[in-house]
């Protein structure tokens, strides 16, 4: 999960959500949001992205899923 981009969507007042299976780099993001007040706007959820509901979202960007989509 790249939390920098869930972080800039969040300061310019676009609600975003991360999605990471790593427990520790959740509870990281999560930190770095609070610490610049964008806690309610940028969210983080442990979740397996290809086990996730994207209909939801307007807007998906994966990071590191070249090897696993080629």
């Amino acid at each position: 999960m790249n939390d920098f981009t869930v972080i800039q969507c969040a300061s310019e007042g676009i609600a975003s959500t991360g999605v990471e299976l790593n427990s520790i780099l959740v509870a990281y993001s999560k930190y770095r949001a609070a610490r610049v007040g964008l806690g309610s706007t940028a969210r983080f959820r442990r979740r397996n992205i290809f086990h996730t509901d994207l209909k939801p979202y307007n807007m998906a960007v994966i990071f590191g899923a070249e090897n696993l989509v080629s």
